[in-house]
């Protein structure tokens, strides 16, 4: 029996203005609240940082929980698929209904008018009104099938691999997956010493030429043409650096999924086999599957909505620290004249951990959905699995 990997889907705009909804509030339609709680930032966004696998390793196993307890208590996925198939049997009767009844209709008109009776302009005009809304019938039945049939093949990749993370099992993928694991934690830390080294060096160069600059001009006010220049350089090298760094997370969350994936698909293959169970899904052979391959695949076909999210980070934390300095020299101030003040350092402290916890599981969902591993969350859920509880 072939394996087969479901291929990556594009989750659009909506999915990832979706996922950071959850990652912002905790809230999603498969996984309890209580997991995703944003108060877990303050911990959770300096371990992201520092070692980015604990938060695709912690998704996996919630989910893979959240699943063998549904598949365990309802068996939901065989109900799904045995749905799927009566309410296909039922489309199909009633397609082949309206071909019959719009056939009888056409034939009724031409045996009208080849038995030579009289027919009135009126009667004519009937007709092909009547033929019209035949037609406009069936291409509206058509399209319906078509969107029935594309939400129905999404289901179905969902509910496989849903019922495939159901075997799925932390240590044993870690284990398996030693070399794996540290590659991508070798990788992440060279990119971010090199990304690091270089803004470091390239603040410093834009530092030397602003103050060549004042030199030359004579003038070290706050917004002058050089300061100005001098902070748009640093804003834009710490704009590339975080676009770096956060594309490197984007690859190392979909590389391990794509690999709990895989595993996952080959052992609920092996018990298919002995079960007698199969699966009709559209994707590749999972033997011909590389997950860094396809980890690229993802991030390029859900390039448009990161791009979306990265955006809105880089907008938000530019609002941020915008108040950050605002706050901070009034404080300044405050303190040189001997008044009490407000110190925004710690409360920034923990905005800054909070939006980039929010965004890292933002971009995991967009991943998981991409992956079909949890259901589009900006769709209705009519997914057998989801409604479980």
């Amino acid at each position: 029996m072939s394996t087969i990997f479901p291929s990556p889907i594009t989750t659009g705009i909506g999915g990832p203005l979706a996922a950071l909804f959850t990652g912002l509030t905790g809230y999603s339609k498969t996984l309890p609240w209580y997991l995703l709680c944003p108060i877990y930032c303050l911990i959770a966004s300096p371990l992201i940082l520092l070692l980015p696998i604990i938060l695709p390793l912690y998704l996996l196993h919630v989910l893979s929980r959240h699943y063998r307890l549904t598949h365990t208590k309802k068996g939901a996925f065989d109900t799904v698929l045995n749905k799927e198939g009566t309410s296909a049997t039922k489309k199909s009767a009633n397609i082949a209904a309206n071909e019959a009844a719009a056939l009888k209709a056409t034939g009724k008109t031409n045996g009208a008018a080849s038995s030579g009776s009289a027919v009135g302009s009126d009667d004519v005009l009937l007709s092909d009104e009547m033929k019209e809304a035949v037609n406009v019938a069936e291409r509206t039945q058509r399209i319906e099938d078509e969107v029935q049939s594309d939400e129905d093949a999404a289901k179905r990749k969902h509910e496989y691999v849903a019922t495939a993370l159901s075997s799925y099992n932390t240590s044993a993928f870690i284990a398996a997956h030693m070399k794996l694991l540290s590659l991508s934690l070798l990788s992440y830390y060279t990119i971010f010493f090199a990304v690091f080294v270089t803004a470091g060096f390239a603040i410093s160069n834009a530092m030397m030429i602003y103050v060549e600059k004042a030199k030359n001009s004579k003038q070290l006010q706050i917004a002058t043409t050089e300061q100005l220049d001098y902070a748009n350089a640093v804003n834009n090298i710490l704009t590339i650096s975080g676009i770096v760094i956060f594309l490197t997370l984007i690859v190392i969350f979909a590389l391990i999924v794509v690999a709990a994936i895989k595993d996952s698909i080959n052992n609920i293959t092996n018990k298919s086999c002995e079960q007698g169970t199969a699966f009709t899904v559209d994707g590749a052979d999972v033997s011909s599957i590389s997950p860094l391959k396809t980890a690229f695949s993802v991030l390029i076909r859900n390039l448009p909505g990161f791009a979306v999210l990265m955006s809105i980070l880089y907008a938000v934390f530019v609002v941020v620290e915008r108040y950050y300095a605002h706050l901070r020299v009034i404080a300044v101030e405050a303190m040189v004249l001997g008044q009490s003040y407000f110190d925004p350092g710690m409360p920034f402290i923990a905005l800054r951990l909070y939006i980039v916890y929010a965004f890292c599981v933002a971009f995991m969902f967009v991943i998981l959905m991409s992956l079909n591993a949890v259901p589009l969350l900006h769709r209705s859920n009519k997914s057998a699995i989801a409604s479980v509880r």
